[in-house]
């Protein structure tokens, strides 16, 4: 019994140093994808970092930015005699700053968590047609996103994230989809 107050102020101080308010978060998460066919091609990528402070304890608030590209291109002209040209290609880049809140329901070594996102989404690209026109792609507005993931804790700063993202906004882009991305994440010490 003479144990049992130790042991558990030994528990508490290791768990102190982790995910308490006023650490310091920092990010990086992505997905990809391709699709290679008779008809088309095409590639999107995306990639978010993430800077953040524990405003309370397992409860952490910061800014992101998304940046994301989609490439398609379309051979279906490619097979006739005519022209060797594709019939439409398309390139597509958005940058997004946003601010972000996660929260972690549990102290266990894997960690569920909920994250909601919001900013302004900006886009650019450019499509071309069979017919010789280029058309120039320009556009920004709102964006939110929610996601639902879990965190692997690798060690007591360091962990795997594995995130489903999903835009409560129109996606302006394919590379600002919904999907599953994955990540990794440091813990920084507070003072």
């Amino acid at each position: 019994m003479a144990q049992t107050p130790q042991y558990s102020s030994v528990k508490r101080d290791q768990t102190k140093t982790y995910m308490q308010k006023g650490q310091w978060f920092l990010g990086l998460n992505g997905t990809g994808g391709v699709g290679r066919g008779g008809i088309s091609d095409s590639d999107t990528w995306s990639t978010t970092g993430q800077a953040g402070y524990f405003i309370a304890n397992r409860w952490v608030a910061g800014i992101q930015l998304s940046y994301g590209a989609y490439h398609a291109t379309n051979k279906l002209a490619g097979t006739s005699s005519f022209t060797p040209q594709p019939a439409l290609e398309r390139n597509d880049r958005y940058i997004s700053p946003e601010i972000f809140t996660r929260y972690y329901f549990t102290d266990w070594k894997v960690k569920p968590f909920a994250q909601l996102s919001g900013g302004w989404s900006f886009q650019d690209g450019q499509a071309s047609y069979l017919t010789g026109e280029n058309t120039q792609i320009s556009s920004s507005k709102f964006t939110a996103k929610a996601a639902l993931g879990v965190r692997f804790r690798l060690g007591n700063r360091a962990s795997i994230d594995l995130l489903y993202n999903r835009n409560l906004t129109k996606p302006m882009s394919f590379g600002d989809a919904n999907g599953f991305r994955l990540g990794i994440s440091f813990l920084l010490n507070k003072k």
